[in-house]
């Protein structure tokens, strides 16, 4: 039954309307797909050279068993970002006569023919085979293969398990997200080191291999909890991830806005219950923690705060650059029936900004923690803040009135790149860039810290005068709105 599952996805493929368009896409991902193994591999055939070079006084083993749990955290990370759910593939089947059992095993087991799957067996496989079989014999090698492998599955299996359990509670994944930042956090904080638990783990299977097999412990329960949720919740709503009522605290808390308000809560409400844009918005989460690789101490201390604002902008404003760059895409199906009804343009765009604006401070909020680290933080996160409520955003909207490609919301985020256009990749260069120049060119006629004030009092004087930047890209919209109509209806 899994082959005949297999091969009727093959058939459906070459079949589909569409089938030109698909097959180039594929053609590109296989391609791509062939350069990441090949770089992988690369990287195992040279992987003692570069550690012996980045850690030049430390035992090359010692290294590498530390950073294997780094490597599968990173790799979770990834995965729960791009790694999508095996779901509408059965949904044709669920009302044949079709055990379901075996519909069950195709949902287990289609999800192992994963890249993911494939990458830190082209990493790690020559670094183990050719240094480990220099001091240990081959059952040894083998046994450490195997806890690889393990933590391959677990990491697939755990991923697919919390993403189909969060799937309508957001509440869950923002709760995930908080605790691997506070481990983060502490990590960061010395207060304990996760390469000293690998390190202990892997040496102890060069050791004693037979405590490899401890790994398939874990395996075999999240399967079994994986295949329990599954059965109990083989439906199409389910499976999907589709949800027909969404409660987050009823979502009337914008309506005390009017009309924007209506209409920022509506959007969160097509954000919740849809895929694309749900996906999109979640992946803007993993930004998060690009705090850890930005703040340096040395620069904080000696008010070196370019770099640093660089990345106080890039995680403050990501999701509403992410999400707001396709905003009038999102609602391509019912442009037309948005365009002639009674709403005026301005509460249109005002709705735009109230949603937009709510986002940025909610993510200075959940970055506040990073002032632990330093208080000087918290002033680059408020500079951000301001700077993006007032101008960042309004950057973001302008430059979506040139994007007339509709986006499909059924479909899912990974390497989907309908809705791409030249004005989404270059939007990035007045967004951050500027802000950036302009603290440059601030702090170099005065101080740092004037630079940041400067430009927190820019953006706070842009919040003043929201009247009139709206104004301003609703002309910009009316002028290109033919336009962007045209492009979803072809898009249909």
């Amino acid at each position: 039954m899994l082959f005949i599952f297999i091969r009727h996805q093959w058939l459906s493929f070459w079949r589909s309307k569409g089938k030109g368009r698909d097959l180039g896409i594929q053609l590109v991902m296989g391609f791509l797909i062939l350069y990441i193994m090949a770089t992988a591999l690369l990287v195992g055939f040279n992987l003692d050279k570069l550690i012996i070079e980045f850690f030049p006084d430390k035992s090359v083993f010692a290294v590498f068993n530390g950073l294997l749990l780094y490597y599968f955290a990173l790799d979770f990370l990834m995965r729960f970002q791009l790694q999508e759910l095996p779901a509408l593939a059965i949904v044709p089947y669920l009302h044949l006569r079709i055990p379901k059992e075996k519909i069950l095993d195709f949902l287990q087991l289609r999800p192992l023919f994963s890249v993911f799957n494939l990458i830190p067996f082209f990493i790690f496989t020559p670094f183990i085979l050719s240094e480990i079989l220099l001091i240990s014999d081959t059952f040894t090698a083998a046994m450490y293969l195997f806890a690889l492998l393990c933590l391959v599955l677990w990491n697939n299996y755990t991923v697919l398990y919390l993403k189909r359990i969060a799937t309508g509670h957001l509440w869950l994944m923002i709760s995930g997200f908080f605790l691997a930042g506070v481990a983060a956090l502490l990590e960061y904080l010395g207060i304990y080191h996760l390469s000293g638990i690998s390190d202990f783990i892997f040496s102890s299977i060069l050791s004693s291999p037979w405590i490899a097999f401890l790994f398939m412990l874990p395996v075999l329960l999240i399967f079994r909890i994986n295949g329990n949720y599954l059965r109990h919740h083989l439906y199409t709503e389910e499976i999907t991830g589709k949800r027909k009522s969404v409660n987050l605290f009823s979502l009337n808390f914008p309506a005390s806005f009017g009309l924007p308000g209506k209409l920022a809560s509506l959007e969160i409400k097509l954000i919740l219950r849809n895929k694309r844009p749900r996906a999109t918005v979640s992946k803007s989460l993993i930004f998060i923690f690009y705090g850890f690789v930005f703040y340096k101490q040395k620069e904080l201390d000696a008010n070196q705060f370019g770099l640093l604002f660089f990345a106080a902008i890039f995680m403050v404003g990501n999701i509403s650059t992410i999400y707001g760059q396709f905003m009038f895409g999102w609602q391509g199906e019912e442009f037309d029936g948005l365009m002639t009804s009674k709403m005026t343009l301005k509460d249109f765009f005002r709705g735009k900004l109230l949603l937009m604006t709510t986002w940025t401070v909610l993510f200075t909020l959940i970055l506040s923690p990073y002032g632990f680290l330093n208080p000087k933080i918290l002033l680059l996160h408020f500079t951000a803040c301001l700077y993006y409520i007032g101008i960042g955003n309004v950057v973001v909207l302008y430059f979506a009135t040139f994007n007339s490609k509709k986006i499909e919301l059924g479909k899912g985020a990974s390497m989907n790149w309908q809705g791409v256009s030249a004005s989404t990749i270059i939007l990035a260069l007045p967004l951050i860039m500027m802000p950036v120049g302009l603290y440059y060119l601030f702090s170099w006629i005065s101080t740092p810290y004037v630079a940041l004030y400067i430009l927190a009092g820019l953006g706070f004087v842009a919040l003043l005068l929201q009247g009139h930047v709206i104004n301003i890209l609703t002309r910009a919209f009316k002028y290109r709105k033919y336009k962007i109509t045209e492009g979803f209806r072809q898009n249909s």
